[in-house]
């Protein structure tokens, strides 16, 4: 009986309401649907622009280290450039050189510096479904290029000290004992004899021809180095 009694009353109210009555209740109703709805998408927005904010964030902390570890690579690239150039220019007479011109690259042939740059925030970016809130698609087409840029130098650096080891220990593998003892100085067992050091190197047809031919090769390497280097500091100025 209530309920009868509610609908009945409820149409005797509909039926005395004139136009303007209608278009004032259905506007209520129309703003009691639409604001509920308006306030989610900006809380939802809100909230994707935060999350936005902390990966960019992240990502741009992530190109700091990945720069710093390129600067610390071309540095090295660069030295070993420096000693194939010497080697090139002194082939023949190479042991008289100045003995702290040898000891400077006495480590090089040894050093491997393969490197793999960070990539853990921009991996978390791709896969957060983020992507389509960043507004300024330029910069997003810069930040793809520079971390494409990063995997193509660090696959030619790794290649080149991957290529530069296993020379150096086909060099190892040909020491006869004499050699190896040849090596030291005889007054400290623990200290290399930069002379003799350079000179077995430069008799093995291994690290020879390596550091002979590897001059251009590296030359190669530095340039990718530098045109991400150079891309690195334009997308990090892109965050400001």
């Amino acid at each position: 009986m209530s309920h009868k009694f509610f609908d009945t009353s409820f149409l005797n109210t509909v039926k005395n309401w004139n136009i303007k009555d209608y278009f004032r209740q259905l506007s209520i109703v129309i703003v009691g649907i639409v604001i509920p709805f308006l306030a989610s998408d900006v809380i939802s927005y809100q909230s994707k622009q935060k999350e936005v904010e902390k990966i960019t964030g992240m990502i741009k902390e992530e190109l700091k280290d990945n720069l710093k570890s390129l600067y610390f690579l071309q540095s090295r690239l660069e030295l070993e450039f420096n000693l194939y150039d010497l080697i090139r220019k002194n082939l023949n007479d190479f042991s008289n050189l100045p003995q702290d011109s040898l000891q400077k690259y006495q480590s090089l042939p040894g050093n491997d510096y393969r490197h793999l740059f960070k990539t853990q925030s921009f991996d978390v970016f791709k896969n957060s479904g983020l992507i389509p809130h960043i507004k300024n698609k330029v910069f997003l087409n810069k930040l793809f290029s520079c971390y494409n840029s990063l995997q193509f130098s660090q696959e030619w650096i790794n290649t080149y000290y991957n290529d530069k080891t296993k020379a150096t220990q086909k060099w190892l593998s040909t020491l006869s004992i004499k050699e190896a003892q040849h090596l030291y100085k005889e007054e400290a067992y623990s200290s290399i004899d930069p002379s003799q050091y350079w000179k077995l190197i430069l008799a093995n047809d291994n690290t020879r021809n390596f550091y002979i031919n590897a001059l251009g090769y590296l030359e190669t390497i530095i340039n990718e180095c530098q045109k991400t280097e150079k891309l690195l500091q334009e997308t990090l100025q892109n965050f400001e």
